[in-house]
């Protein structure tokens, strides 16, 4: 079942003429097509505007609604927006950005929800473990909060129950149900691009909800809800607010608006056309669709940054790169060699070579028992053919097959026989006599490649390694770090790995004791981040205003994320300073990308972007 089949049609099947272009630009006259008059678009014209109201007295109105009486916090407008606008739309969309108070307006808005009952609040996995360990019991001090699922005890006078579940438990092959298990009339998505790629399992599950319950809500926050596209999330607005989206729902015309809307499209950049319509005499195209998209009953944006202390940025010149490392960055660049010798098979994968050489070393893979060449040749080959045929099952996935451990269970039980619930024998289907309830929990795949992976899959035996090169960059690094106290935010484990050995320093990684580790800093030494663990539910401007960036990636939103742990409310220094290393043309390329596409988000959404107002230093 497609989005647009859940939303109604609201006004019917007629059309009117698209806007004249008047005088095309170069780039328009190079378009690969034009956006086309559709019934999304004639649907989004005609929904109604709203201003943006005014926050104080919704701020006094659900304060004193939703505080204690011994409470003595206040809620900041933009929750007090978020609140009204969620009860009042009976859903809500919320491009907040970071560091505006979105984990207090999740846990409020189950209070506020019209017969709200039981509700789910999704979040990263280090998000829910801060959720238990700090947030809820701190704000639960000064507001009334939802009861909690599995909680020590419930307050008896009509409250919702609250279940907080993590993005990684909806991915999990033993949490096939767990949304219809809870079975909630409202989902809360924070950080809700996680659920932003539809070939992702949680990503189906998560639809899968909404398309058996459609009566259910949804609320969907996040400071970087938008990537690179607004198929990121065009099916966030259709969830939250139906007909009432000032997103397309028809997945052919959010395809066609985003080639003419993002920055950098993969279907070729399309001429506005109709999508003109949204505009005013000389407004630009985003402009007219970020007007339409704020302008709309049930979607909250905030339009001015969560502090006003600058944020510095400066390029941090390392050594000169050492000549062996300039030879095999031509080779991975050119020939696509790794430099033990291996052919890199995309450009993707010599891409991140050439990331990791940056940093003095590269990443590949050893087979400590020494295969011969020919059969790891067709143990790779095999191993590329079964990823195919799984990925090319999950893209139209169901419940019990929609993980590639259940896509590899089904095919084993169709090769191999044996049900619990009938006598089934090898690449037999299910007998006539087995329960229903069996067969669907127990799917057969007769999967093409299985058997041919399966015969040579466990002779091959491989571990990833690093090897260094030069370590040139880690020495600088490690300098910056015993300056004085910042956080080095690294990429790679190896790297982080590397910095630790060198400084004495703490590595935080990732998990859970990490988490609740690096929340105890309290400056009086630096610390190494990995990205990936650390970019998200952190405050660390209690302790750090100092960063270094190692190797900057092209993804705005994960940059905004973790330069927010620092650059955010209760940030006592006068600045914050970002040190970014530029000693390549992929890490020069990668933060050109990056500050492009930070303001397309900031055209598109409104939302500010930390690489579009902070201050940049010579060459940057």
């Amino acid at each position: 079942m497609s989005l647009s089949d859940k939303i109604p049609s609201l006004l019917g099947s007629g059309s009117i003429a698209s806007p004249k272009h008047g005088v095309r630009s170069i780039r328009d006259r190079m378009a690969t097509g034009s956006c086309e008059w559709s019934l999304d678009l004639q649907r989004i014209l005609a929904l109604p505007r709203r201003p943006k109201p005014d926050l104080g007295p919704l701020v006094d109105q659900y304060t004193l609604r939703l505080r204690k009486p011994e409470g003595t916090m206040v809620l900041r407008p933009i929750q007090a927006w978020g609140l009204y606008e969620a009860e009042t739309q009976g859903g809500m969309l919320g491009p907040i950005g970071t560091g505006h108070g979105k984990e207090l307006l999740c846990m409020l808005l189950p209070m506020v929800m019209s017969e709200c009952k039981r509700a789910v609040l999704l979040l990263p996995p280090d998000l829910r473990t801060q959720f238990f360990d700090r947030d809820f019991p701190e704000y639960g001090k000064h507001w009334r909060l939802p009861n909690l699922s599995g909680g020590d005890s419930f307050v008896d006078d009509g409250r919702p129950v609250l279940k907080v579940i993590a993005y990684s438990m909806l991915s999990s092959t033993r949490s096939s149900k767990i949304l219809d298990d809870f079975d909630p009339d409202t989902i809360i998505e924070n950080e809700c691009q996680c659920l932003a790629n539809y070939d992702a399992v949680r990503t189906g599950r998560f639809l899968r909800r909404f398309f058996s319950h459609p009566t259910n809500r949804s609320i969907s926050v996040s400071g970087t809800m938008m990537s690179d596209s607004i198929d990121d999330f065009a099916h966030f607005g259709a969830l939250a607010l139906g007909g009432g989206s000032p997103l397309p729902i028809e997945k052919t015309v959010v395809k066609q608006w985003a080639s003419a809307l993002d920055p950098a499209s993969r279907s070729g950049y399309f001429a506005p056309g109709a999508l003109e319509a949204l505009c005013l005499p000389g407004e630009d195209i985003h402009s007219g669709f970020r007007r339409r998209l704020i302008d709309t009953p049930g979607v909250v944006a905030t339009d001015e940054a969560s502090i006003d202390i600058p944020i510095v940025f400066a390029e941090r010149k390392p050594p000169p790169v050492p000549k062996e490392i300039k030879d095999y960055l031509s080779k991975v660049r050119h020939d696509w060699i790794r430099p033990d010798g291996e052919i890199y098979r995309d450009a993707l994968e010599a891409a991140a070579c050439a990331r990791q050489l940056a940093c003095g070393c590269y990443l590949l893979w050893v087979f400590p028992h020494d295969e011969p060449r020919e059969l790891k040749d067709s143990w790779f080959d095999r191993r590329q053919d079964w990823n195919r045929e799984v990925r090319a099952k999950l893209q139209n996935s169901r419940l019990f097959l929609d993980s590639p451990k259940l896509c590899e269970d089904a095919a084993v039980r169709y090769y191999a026989g044996g049900c619990p619930g009938c006598n089934r024998g090898p690449m037999e289907d299910h007998e006539r006599c087995c329960p229903p309830g069996v067969t669907e929990s127990h799917p057969l795949w007769a999967a093409d490649c299985w058997l041919s992976w399966l015969g040579i899959r466990d002779k091959v035996f491989h571990q990833t390694a690093c090897r260094w090169v030069d370590e040139y960059l880690m020495r600088d690094a490690a300098e910056w770090a015993l300056e004085k106290p910042g956080i080095v935010w690294v990429e790679h484990i190896e790297v982080g790995q590397k910095l630790k050995q060198l400084t004495g320093l703490p590595y935080y990684a990732g998990g859970k004791e990490s988490s609740r580790l690096i929340a105890l800093e309290d400056g009086s030494r630096s610390v190494i981040a990995s990205v990936k663990a650390n970019h998200k539910g952190k405050n660390l401007q209690h302790a750090f205003s100092r960063n270094l960036v190692v190797s900057v990636m092209g993804t705005a939103d994960i940059i905004e994320q973790y330069l927010a742990r620092t650059h955010r409310p209760g940030q006592l220094q006068p600045e914050v300073t970002v040190d970014i290393y530029q000693h390549t043309r992929e890490l020069t390329a990668a933060l050109k990308v990056a500050r492009e596409r930070a303001k397309t988000i900031h055209t598109v959404l409104g939302s500010p972007q930390k690489l579009v107002y902070g201050r940049w230093g010579p060459g940057l």
